[in-house]
């Protein structure tokens, strides 16, 4: 890290490198698994029935709602997505 020296002089702490998208599976695997209601879903609010919980709109317009999710017994596999200076698409198994 181009920093790494002043965190060491500065800090007195030594930075790690680690591979970005290992510890991004790490911690989501941890969320999901030590975080309540970390699980959700984005849905579109039924016209007809209104909604449950408070909309919002999306870019589009369309109303939407959060729905927590209840986490399977085994989530596995499941797609993670990354995005940073690019896009990762990951099948985490």
């Amino acid at each position: 890290h181009k920093f790494a020296g002043a965190f060491e002089s500065e800090l007195g702490v030594m930075l790690e490198k680690l591979d970005e998208l290992a510890c991004c599976v790490r911690g989501v695997t941890w969320l999901l698994h030590e975080v309540p209601d970390e699980l959700f879903l984005y849905k579109e609010v039924d016209k007809k029935d209104g909604a449950a919980a408070e909309p919002y709109l999306n870019a589009t317009g369309d109303a939407m709602v959060v729905t927590p999710v209840s986490l399977p017994e085994n989530p596995y596999p499941f797609i993670l997505v990354n995005i940073g200076s690019g896009v990762s698409i990951l099948r985490i198994s």
